[in-house]
């Protein structure tokens, strides 16, 4: 039986936090936010506790990126949310929060040869000489899979974490098919 070990690294969240933010007051007040609206229009809220880095746009907007866990983008929206009403920015409502990406990394106890898998395997982007891992693509649920010759995987662009075991479990069975485990 094949040791599995699936560890959530990172999950980006669109946020509508129904409001307006005056992105330059609110910039001028906080150290640790950062606005350039000459390279790019959001101001970007870094917090330590929850760990998060927070895209911030006038409309109410929202990006949040960096959790491992829903419970991590949940207490980020809420600091966000609190720093906001300090600077007096008014609310229409409850956030919105929709997972548009969860990343997760996978550890098995498997041992793979990419190269002699690049052949047998269909639909594969493997080109080592430019990265260590080899690419497959999922179709349902969609996502993006790097594998390593170490037996290390990720599993990225799924929406949830049974997406994320659907995707490896998919992967797991064309291995099996071509013999690789």
């Amino acid at each position: 039986m094949t040791k599995i070990e699936m560890t959530v690294q990172n999950i980006v969240a669109s946020v509508d936090l129904h409001c307006k933010i005056p992105l330059e007051r609110v910039a001028a007040g906080l150290d640790n936010a950062e606005f350039n609206p000459e390279s790019f229009p959001g101001l970007v809220l870094r917090l330590i506790k929850p760990k998060s880095v927070n895209l911030l746009f006038g409309t109410g907007k929202m990006v949040c990126t960096g959790g491992n866990s829903i419970d991590v983008v949940e207490a980020s929206v809420k600091k966000v949310k609190e720093t906001l009403a300090d600077f007096g920015v008014e609310f229409q409502g409850e956030p919105d929060v929709k997972v548009v990406n969860l990343v997760t990394s996978v550890k098995t106890d498997l041992e793979l040869n990419l190269d002699r898998l690049a052949y047998r395997l269909e639909g594969m982007e493997y080109e080592p000489e430019q990265f260590p891992g080899m690419v497959y693509r999922t179709v349902r649920p969609k996502a993006a899979v790097l594998i390593f010759s170490t037996g290390n995987f990720v599993v990225a662009g799924v929406r949830a974490l049974e997406e994320a075991r659907e995707v490896f479990g998919q992967v797991l069975e064309k291995l099996k098919e071509v013999g690789e485990i």
